[in-house]
């Protein structure tokens, strides 16, 4: 039986309290809270002034083994303070996702181990009352050995992806790794690889592979198991073809 499949799932509202949320000379911070069930909001005001206080993103996950575990992480917008993942999406214009998988392969090409990652990304397509997730048919190959292959193909997409749509386009990329810097990488704080910043259009949303709950995890099971798929392709066809050599000497 798969017990993560029985751990409760939580949704939260992320909000940022600042000094203008002071009620008295004490630095005391008073809130309110209003739930609406049937549009979905959760707002949180201040209790002086009575202005709602903005979210700055929405985090999905669970308890496991002791520890919190992230499973779903986007940004909200301004005065957005649903937990709807409709409302979140309708901030970009474009969705896609990637994922990189490594293997270690050692052949007559390859004398020295070498690591080989392929990287294989979807775009999220919207239609009437429901969603559906096309393949992006050109597989993304990071450097050879690469210290951040996961990274590099996130470079990789977006610069296909820069010459494709306007720069005023809002473009989401769903990702797996670097949770801890996710929000660094989207106010361009931090390069995602070597020095290279994420483009103003584009954005980090984080999505585990791990879970099934929401469009988002699904895309990025669905690149998972491309990737894992096209590298092991590559390795059939790179033995096909070494046995063919070997077979006219």
């Amino acid at each position: 039986m798969d017990n993560k499949k029985e751990r409760i799932r939580f949704e939260g509202l992320n909000v940022e309290l600042t000094g203008k949320e002071t009620t008295n000379a004490k630095g005391n911070i008073g809130l309110s809270f209003e739930i609406n069930g049937v549009d979905g909001t959760f707002k949180t005001f201040n209790s002086t002034t009575g202005e709602p206080i903005e979210s700055n993103y929405m985090v999905t996950g669970y308890i496991g083994e002791n520890k919190w575990r992230t499973t779903t992480k986007i940004n909200s917008a301004e005065e957005d303070y649903t937990h709807s993942l409709e409302q979140k999406i309708n901030r970009y214009n474009h969705i896609f996702a990637i994922d990189t998988n490594t293997k270690l392969i050692s052949n007559i090409l390859f004398p020295i181990a070498t690591k080989i990652s392929v990287g294989v990304g979807v775009k999220l397509e919207i239609e009437t009352n429901s969603f559906v997730v096309a393949t992006i048919e050109h597989p993304f190959l990071a450097s050879h050995n690469s210290d951040k292959p996961e990274n590099e193909n996130w470079m990789n997409l977006i610069d296909v992806l820069k010459d494709l749509y306007l720069p005023t386009d809002k473009i989401g990329i769903v990702v797996d790794s670097d949770l801890g810097n996710i929000d660094e990488f989207n106010s361009r704080k931090k390069t995602i690889f070597k020095d290279y910043f994420l483009p103003e259009s584009f954005e980090l949303i984080f999505a585990s592979d791990k879970v099934n709950d929401n469009i988002f995890n699904q895309m990025i099971r669905r690149c998972h198991y491309l990737s894992d798929f096209a590298l092991q392709k590559m390795e059939e066809n790179m033995n096909e073809e070494l046995n063919k050599i070997v077979a006219q000497h």
